[in-house]
């Protein structure tokens, strides 16, 4: 047998427990992907697909239509809305009747950012119709997509065309869409574009996580531990043996050759003469500075000055863990010091001889109890 052979049931069990780890993120941003999706995809296939020409359609085909026209004559104003902050009011679009045949007419609404353009032709065209100007110059090139109206502008729309006053017959040359300019299905098509782009990415990370995890990136750290022995093929070997022969302690495989856990979605590996240290760690949560709970954690310190925090479920959990260390491997240090996390920062060697003073200390026999058990750590 091969390495791979050897090594595939235990590293395909680690690329299953890493993808569990990394499986709450894989789903909010599947759902981060699918909304920026659902968001964009319909004016961007617009977009792409390209807007059509407004006298090219006839009355039914209208709503709902991304359209492109050139404008050279608005036939009457009916809306404008407004916005009104720190004692201004700031026109944001205004909408006129524009004829899209000889028999049929809507509503067209152009956006702040076009209403320069909108004014200089409103001035030719009065001009024109005073007898003050020449044919009105300016072409307004728009797109954009027809709506229906709403029931307030609905009524500014009647009003304006004196549509009580239209027969029957020719009200419905008349009805109450507008084109909104710049608009692509409710929605500007910078931010469509920003949209897709975020669901790109989105969709991007959810498939990053998938392929790390099932591609075995988690593990790469193991790999290399055993790649770094000089005999990689035999190192593997023991580790797997080790992995199937030691039942996990709430997380943590320990036994006298190694130590293994998952930090996060990675799987760590150590010697276990190389674990240095162990204390729990309790994290006092609030919402709003009212208690909302604690989480406990068992912090591990390897000889090197490295650290990881390995998150249990219940306080007693911890202690358990503890309790296993401290009877199984003596070299290891349990319970929390203040000053020694400042040493294991700044001074390693200084930090490697109190851990073995320490241990050796805390396994010494006591005047009165024997041997002495670890006490509980106080919180980091």
């Amino acid at each position: 047998q091969n390495v791979c052979e050897r090594g595939n049931g235990m590293l395909n069990e680690l690329k299953k427990e890493s993808l569990k780890k990394v499986l709450a993120w894989v789903v909010l941003w599947a759902v981060v992907a699918v909304g920026c999706f659902v968001y964009a995809l319909p004016g961007v296939f617009a977009m792409l697909g390209g807007a059509e020409e407004l006298s090219s359609l006839s009355a039914g085909e209208l709503e709902g239509s991304y359209v492109k026209t050139d404008i050279r004559d608005l036939i009457t104003g009916y809306a404008q809305t407004t916005r009104t902050g720190d004692g201004t009011e700031e026109v944001i679009e205004e909408e006129y009747v524009i004829a899209v045949s000889d028999t049929l007419y809507i509503g067209v609404a152009f956006p702040k950012e076009t209403l320069a353009q909108v004014g200089q032709l409103v001035d030719e065209i009065n001009a024109y119709y005073s007898g003050t100007g020449d044919v009105p110059s300016t072409v307004l090139s728009v797109k954009g997509t027809i709506e229906a109206m709403d029931y307030e502008t609905t009524q500014f729309y009647h009003e304006a065309l004196g549509y009580d006053s239209i027969a029957a017959e020719y009200q419905s040359q008349f009805p109450a869409l507008v084109l909104k300019v710049n608009k692509v299905h409710g929605h500007t098509p910078t931010s469509l574009w920003l949209a897709f782009a975020g669901g790109l990415a989105a969709l991007g990370v959810c498939i990053w996580f998938l392929v790390r995890s099932m591609s075995g990136s988690y593990q790469k750290a193991l790999l290399q531990f055993c790649a770094g022995t000089g005999d990689k093929d035999m190192a593997l070997e023991r580790v797997e043996a080790f992995y199937h022969d030691t039942q996990p302690v709430n997380g943590l495989r320990m036994n006298g050759a190694f130590t293994m856990f998952q930090n996060g979605a990675q799987t760590q590996l150590l010697r276990t003469p190389d674990v240095a240290w162990v204390y729990q760690v309790t994290t006092q949560h609030r919402v709003n500075f009212i208690p909302a709970g604690k989480s406990f954690a068992m912090r591990l310190w390897a000889l090197d000055g490295r650290s990881w925090n390995l998150p249990m479920k219940k306080q007693e959990a911890v202690q358990n863990t503890m309790r296993m260390i401290f009877e199984r491997f003596p070299h290891v240090l349990v319970g929390y010091s203040a000053p020694l996390v400042a040493l294991a920062k700044k001074d390693n060697a200084a930090f490697r001889a109190q851990v073995a003073q320490g241990a050796q200390a805390q396994h010494a026999p006591q005047p009165e109890a024997g041997v002495q058990q670890p006490v509980a750590p106080v919180q980091e």
